[in-house]
């Protein structure tokens, strides 16, 4: 994997205007990457801020408005599902960009990576939205136990203590499952290069892998993960704030 990316590199023009380089380290286990120009229009986003009305544009998430430097939970995981589904949407054509340059194998690797991402995203967006709705709820303010709500279980019982509202009650227990087993893949890829263990297996009841394989993403399971977070947040802030446009 690393010679793979020696050579993509080394056959990369000196001195150009837009540059793609790969690079294959450690934990977590996704390969960081440059955004071919091709696909960077499409992954931009645009947004205003809800303070001071400054507009500006990024490619990935807006944690702070470059003007005023507010923060806003509830913009930052909006915006983290926008930069998911805008990821997952133009694969095809940082495929194309790359195979163009780089050959068809890096592509795919590059793809790969690109793909798997999506569920590390999908699961901070959500760690960081429901640490931010967490702390506004009018309980008093103990802080959730650290990266609580990256495990579905345990972010249940405190939304279930807090506000009343189980996420089951929100999606379901079939949705809820196909959710935790997502969970459950961003786990391996984050922690084992996405090498299957027992242990997942027997939590997930996922049958369609041996121990020592590795896991593949699809594109549909990104928009499971977008979809299912998606819902989440937004019962709970249902159950935080009251429904939308009641005062």
């Amino acid at each position: 994997m690393r010679a793979d990316a020696r050579a993509f590199n080394g056959r990369q023009p000196r001195n150009s205007l837009i540059s793609m380089s790969m690079k294959v380290g450690g934990a977590p286990h996704f390969t960081p990457h440059k955004v071919p120009a091709a696909a960077s229009a499409a992954m931009e986003l645009e947004i205003a801020c809800e303070k001071c009305s400054c507009r500006f544009a990024v490619i990935g998430s807006a944690y702070f408005c470059p003007a005023c430097g507010h923060s806003s939970v509830d913009r930052m995981f909006d915006d983290s599902l926008r930069k998911i589904r805008a990821k997952k949407d133009n694969v095809e054509v940082v495929r194309q960009a790359i195979a163009a340059v780089g050959g068809r194998d890096e592509a795919e690797l590059m793809c790969r990576s690109l793909i798997e991402s999506c569920l590390q995203d999908g699961v901070t967006a959500f760690q960081r939205g429901c640490e931010g709705l967490y702390a506004s709820t009018a309980a008093p303010a103990v802080p959730a136990p650290m990266n609580a709500f990256q495990r579905l279980a345990q972010g249940s019982e405190l939304w279930q203590a807090r506000v009343g509202v189980a996420y089951v009650d929100i999606l379901g227990s079939s949705d809820l499952e196909r959710l935790r087993r997502l969970f459950q893949k961003r786990h391996l890829l984050a922690h084992s290069d996405g090498i299957v263990d027992q242990r997942y297996i027997n939590e997930s009841g996922d049958s369609t892998y041996k121990v020592g394989q590795r896991i593949t993403v699809s594109t549909s399971e990104v928009d499971g993960i977008v979809i299912g977070i998606g819902k989440l947040v937004a019962g709970l802030r249902n159950a935080v704030n009251g429904p939308p446009g009641k005062p």
